[in-house]
């Protein structure tokens, strides 16, 4: 390997002393490239051009000193060699930053000490260099670096540490660690010395504390070492705050589909009491419809039973059947009727800002509705004294680069601004959570169920508040696609005409079963019963070949222990490929209710439903070719 050659500038005015110089090195064949400046002047030209591992600089020159050279921008370490110097002359050298100092001899023994210390001096050099990069890396560094003392003392801290925990750099040097870190006291210290002993490095979790005294989680990487025979800990510690978020927001949606899990089954059985429910009264208020006394006692009674139906949506939510059935409509339509029949009788109102050009959207429209019926009431609870809700709407280009956790894409960006009581601050970031609620009367359900619609949806919800000063509500949502943007809207309260026909209907519960029975025949139809697929199937078949085939089936998705709705229109359109099929359920955990199609299913109607509800959907079925 070839041997590295140092850079040196001889700066010496004395033609004997280079001479000398020059046949020393030559002779014993040290590995200098050598250059010579007979002045100051000289010497600083050469620097501006040329760089050097080493300057070997005689103290007085014709036009100036040695001191004249170190007060120069120069990186290049100095080492002074002189005969008319004495000890005033070398400490005035060292204080500049000189390297050495080397005293010449009349017989030249000087010269003999040169190699020694050209080599010292650049390794020294070379030293602080490294030191400097790595004190420059580690004051670059985004996390909090500090050496400790055995005893806790801070001996050293990076530029982060004083950012991030708000420090002068002389408040912390020297304090002990337990300022910054509460959590570890000296007794506390002591075991973690203890164990590094044995283990060399320990990774802890604990909290850092700022001096306004606020705190923040790191997780802390901690390293023993011995220098100079002297016990050091090294403390890296990261930020973990982003961290803790993201797994607050994982057990978020951990409690969420706990709760699925429980609400699904809880819901399906609730719902198809509530079917019964429903349904006969239903029917029974038209049939009372001329006794205005039992119309008025039966129509409290359904709004009851709607009250319980609204509670059932928001566990179904929470369930993995809580899947959205959706159709393209406008957001403006659903969020005006929601928001105006839920501030009825309220002192406060609504007011719009929605373009004409507003997109439309791909939703569920009972569970949007939740969604917006939930922030009004919430808002409407928040302004006791009356006060104005603000919606608006927005067309919104989401990008690539976007801090929103959505992908890229075209949104409705709604928003809903109250100026009511507000949220307080520790209570934001548990809004979400099930059941948590800060009113004396309330379910802690409503804005979790919204929080799990608008991830259904492939969207995102988020809050802005302050105490006293109110609520602002954020809610994204992907805008429809392709022609599917553009739709003709019907209105919802067109009377659906009565019918006839011949209706299969499959249900494993007798209360259900009795309950559409009646519905169905007082809308016009016949009716017969199956309790599961395999009953279905064969009944079907049978008037089939009888050459009297039913108009339509209506097929329960769930039937526990046999073949549900999914398994039977398999085998029932392989009987008959053009039948019409409705899928009916209060609960699925699949996603046959909301892309009921794609399983061969013309229509779908969620559990429970009234008379006039089954009514329009049979009537739009049978009215399809």
């Amino acid at each position: 390997m070839k041997e590295k050659k140092y850079r040196v500038l001889l700066v010496e005015d004395n033609k004997f002393d280079q001479k000398a110089f020059t046949r020393f090195v030559e002779k014993n064949k040290l590995p200098y490239h050598v250059e010579i400046a007979s002045s100051i002047a000289e010497c600083k030209k050469i620097l501006e051009t040329n760089s050097f591992d080493i300057i070997l600089q005689d103290f007085e020159l014709n036009d100036g000193t040695a001191l004249d050279v170190m007060r120069l921008d120069i990186s290049e370490p100095v080492v002074i060699i002189t005969g008319a110097g004495n000890e005033e002359t070398a400490v005035k050298s060292m204080k500049e930053n000189a390297y050495d100092y080397i005293m010449k001899d009349t017989e030249g023994n000087y010269l003999k000490v040169i190699p020694s210390t050209v080599e010292n001096v650049i390794k020294r050099k070379r030293t602080e260099q490294e030191l400097e990069l790595i004190r420059y890396s580690v004051n670059k560094t985004s996390e909090s670096i500090m050496l400790l003392s055995t005893s806790g003392e801070i001996l050293f801290a990076n530029q982060a540490s004083f950012k991030k925990l708000n420090y002068r750099e002389e408040e912390l040097l020297s304090s002990d660690w337990s300022k910054t870190c509460p959590k570890v006291n000296s007794e506390k210290l002591e075991n973690l010395i203890t164990q590094l002993k044995e283990k060399g490095a320990i990774n802890i979790e604990s909290t850092y504390r700022k001096k306004n005294g606020t705190t923040y989680p790191v997780r802390i990487l901690m390293n023993y070492q011995i220098f100079g025979k002297k016990e050091y800990i090294f403390v890296f510690a990261h930020d973990i705050t982003e961290e803790k978020e993201i797994e607050k927001e994982r057990q978020k949606i951990q409690k969420l589909e706990s709760i699925g899990i429980l609400a699904g089954g809880i819901a399906h059985d609730f719902n198809n009491f509530l079917s019964g429910i429903i349904g006969n009264i239903s029917l029974a208020i038209l049939e009372a419809k001329d006794n205005n006394e039992l119309v008025k006692i039966l129509n409290d009674a359904k709004e009851a039973t709607d009250m319980a139906k609204n509670l059932t949506r928001q566990l179904l939510t929470f369930s993995s059947g809580g899947a959205p059935i959706k159709e393209t409509t406008s957001i403006a339509n659903i969020i005006k009727e929601t928001a105006e029949f839920n501030l009825r009788g309220s002192n406060v109102r609504s007011f719009y800002d929605i373009p004409e050009d507003i997109w439309k959207v791909d939703v569920d429209k009972n569970q949007i509705s939740q969604v917006i019926s939930n922030l009004i009431i919430n808002a409407d609870q928040a302004m006791p004294e009356g006060g104005a809700i603000k919606i608006k709407l927005e067309n919104t280009l989401i990008e690539e680069d976007t801090v929103l956790p959505l992908n890229k894409g075209n949104y409705i960006k709604i928003t809903v601004e109250d100026k009511g009581l507000g949220i307080a601050e520790k209570h934001l970031p548990r809004i979400f959570d099930p059941y948590f609620t800060t009113k004396q009367k309330g379910s802690g359900l409503g804005l979790a169920t919204t929080y799990s619609i608008i991830e259904k949806h492939n969207g995102y919800i988020t809050v802005d508040s302050k105490l006293g000063m109110g609520t602002t509500f954020y809610i994204y949502l992907p805008a429809a696609t392709g022609k599917e943007n553009k739709i003709e809207e019907k209105p919802d309260g067109e009377k659906a005409e009565m019918a006839q026909g011949r209706i299969l209907l499959m249900d494993d519960e007798k209360i259900v079963r009795s309950a559409l029975k009646r519905m169905l025949e007082r809308i016009g139809y016949n009716v017969e019963f199956a309790t599961n697929g395999e009953e279905a199937f064969e009944k079907y078949k049978k008037e089939m070949d009888l050459g009297k085939p039913f108009d339509a089936v209506i097929l329960d998705l769930t039937i526990p222990g046999g073949m549900g709705g999914k398994e039977t229109i398999k085998k029932l359109i392989q009987l008959d490929p053009n039948i019409k099929a409705l899928v009916s359920s209060g609960y699925s955990n699949d996603q046959v209710m909301a892309n009921h199609k794609n399983y061969g299913f013309k229509g779908v109607i969620t559990k429970p439903f009234d008379t006039e509800e089954l009514n329009k959907v049979l009537n739009k079925l049978m009215q399809e070719k």
